[in-house]
């Protein structure tokens, strides 16, 4: 009888307890730490306490979420630093594996949606830039969607964090910073340097998230100040020649007059992407093996650059119209030189890479489009914010230099489409005139945008170089011509007691004097003049921005103008 008493005393003591104890929280999923170490917090915020850590590769079960925190039994973890595990329904086993959906915001102009997991697949739709989405499956490098199948590549996922207050303003960098692949205070070789602009990604309270290249990564905000207007988001682009990897030492050695751009800081000089003429495409159309890529890059260079505040995107050169044939028909071939395109973009850490295809014929049309299309594939697998370019010249009537360009497809699978608007008069020119006269410049703006190339991909091609041309006594025929620097043509000018004059059609001054042969020179100037009407341009267009051909052949006060009309 006593021991009964005392076993229904302690049953009803229990039943107290378990009215009044917390019940235990039940999973709602699992997720996996991807960070080395992952703090664990006694709160929802970086204001709490630490209380613990787990380490990479733990799985742990996510008991609720607060924010951009999760809830586990031993405290608050950010989410940034997990990954969801995939989980074996215990009710319904014949569903197998439980996908866990997230959106994507698509960033091509036009994303092709498949009726598979492949580019095999035929086309049934399309998705349009900035369009949301629901990802309820994933095979390989292809989303499902309600609508099909699309490639990841063209798409950034949408995380359910909390937006913080700051998210979508604009900041100014204080000084220079190095970006931060993770607030575990890992460094990536980029910095963002004092005066350049940049759009909040996330606001982390102490850190803010960027995007600088071809990566994303934070800042400390006490770096940074938040600035009350939308700055210009102008490119401004300009190519560097490069003739073989040892010379691009010079363009690094502080001693030499030539090394004055990565070595500098690039808001400084109003330039935020060097693209060194690095990749050509060699070997022989008759020897099907000897076609690879030629590499001339330099792991330095792109790290002073980097360092300095610029992206680097290599150039990938192709001026042969029988080896690009080959190429183009034989998919083994192709293959190949994409492989190692991929390859050196991983290895040198760009990024972008800028395809310089020129005078290839109408029989290459078609090559084009599919060689473009598989290596940006390919980019962008590798990671999706790698920028890939294209350059193209003026619509015209020639099937070699202009018509195998189908610029609309081209410009629906890049980043960016360079109109290389100069060479309208050219070596072997009949007549005399500029590299680019205003009004030829603008017909070609528009004509591109007739196709339907978006502005907001088209940038404008501008020369830093000139030619002067031996000419007849009394007309504009032209003998013979040469490439000059900006400054050199002045020199010359003066040298020889010759006159400038405006040419109000071409915008442009022009020069005109007399060699000590006795023979008659006219320079179409190109200076500080010349290049405000034409970025003047890119603002009456609202094209993307400018790209220049080449450095180091221009004068300084170039800058000052590409700051004044693209910067500010």
């Amino acid at each position: 009888m006593k021991k009964m008493s005392m076993f229904l005393l302690f049953t009803f003591i229990i039943s107290i307890f378990s009215v009044f104890m917390p019940k235990a929280e039940a999973s709602q999923f699992k997720v996996q730490i991807t960070a080395t170490k992952l703090s664990i917090r006694s709160g929802p915020s970086t204001k709490y306490r630490i209380v613990g850590y787990y380490t990479k590769g733990q799985v742990v079960d996510v008991i609720g979420q607060s924010g951009s925190f999760y809830k586990t039994n031993r405290g608050y973890i950010y989410s940034w630093y997990t990954k969801r595990v995939q989980t074996t329904s215990q009710n319904n086993v014949s569903r197998g594996t439980i996908f866990i959906p997230f959106k994507v915001e698509v960033t091509a102009t036009n994303l092709t949606i498949r009726s598979g997991p492949s580019i095999i697949y035929k086309v049934v739709g399309y998705l349009s830039k900035g369009q949301v989405v629901d990802v309820i499956g994933q095979s390989g490098s292809f989303y499902k969607t309600s609508r099909g199948y699309i490639h990841s590549g063209y798409t950034k996922k949408l995380l359910n964090l909390k937006e913080g207050p700051n998210e979508g303003k604009y900041i100014v960098i204080k000084e220079d910073t190095p970006i931060l692949k993770g607030i575990d205070g890992v460094e990536d070789e980029r910095y963002a340097v004092k005066g350049k602009t940049y759009k909040i990604l996330e606001d982390r309270g102490t850190y803010y998230k960027i995007r600088q290249g071809a990566t994303e990564g934070y800042i400390l905000a006490q770096n940074a100040q938040i600035i009350n207007y939308t700055p210009k988001e102008k490119i401004t682009l300009a190519w560097h020649y490069v003739y073989n990897r040892d010379e691009n030492k010079k363009y690094y050695n502080i001693k030499n007059p030539e090394s004055k751009y990565i070595t500098k800081n690039s808001v400084s000089i109003g330039l935020d992407v060097v693209s060194p003429t690095w990749f050509y495409i060699i070997g022989s159309a008759s020897n099907l093996n000897s076609i690879n890529v030629l590499d001339k890059a330099d792991s330095e260079y792109v790290k002073i650059a980097h360092r300095n505040g610029y992206e680097v995107w290599a150039l990938l050169a192709e001026f042969d119209a029988d080896r690009a044939y080959a190429m183009f028909t034989n998919k083994s071939v192709m293959d190949r030189v994409i492989n190692q395109v991929v390859g050196y973009a991983e290895k040198y850490n760009l990024d972008g890479i800028n395809i310089d295809f020129e005078g290839l014929g109408l029989k290459n049309q078609e090559g084009l489009i599919t060689f473009t299309r598989e290596l940006t594939n390919r980019l962008k697998a590798k990671n999706p914010l790698i920028k890939v370019s294209i350059d193209v010249t003026k619509p015209s009537t020639s099937d070699k230099w202009s018509r195998f360009y189908d610029r609309k497809a081209l410009s629906d699978i890049v980043d960016y489409m360079m109109y290389m608007a100069y060479d309208e008069h050219y070596k072997g020119s009949p007549v005399a005139g500029s590299v680019g006269s205003l009004p030829w410049v603008e017909q070609g703006i528009n004509e591109i945008l007739a196709l339907k190339v978006p502005k907001d991909k088209l940038i404008l091609g501008v020369p830093f170089y000139l030619r002067d041309f031996k000419v007849a006594q009394n007309t504009n025929q032209a003998f013979d011509s040469n490439v000059l620097k900006m400054q050199q043509a002045v020199d010359i000018i003066k040298q020889y007691g010759g006159n400038i004059y405006f040419d109000n059609n071409a915008k442009q001054d022009v020069g005109e004097y007399f060699d000590k042969d006795g023979n008659r020179h006219l320079v179409w100037l190109e200076n500080a003049k010349s290049m405000g009407y034409r970025l003047d341009l890119i603002n009456k267009y609202d094209l993307k921005g400018m790209s220049a051909w080449q450095l180091n052949f221009e004068t300084d006060d170039i800058w000052d103008v590409v700051k004044e009309k693209l910067k500010r």
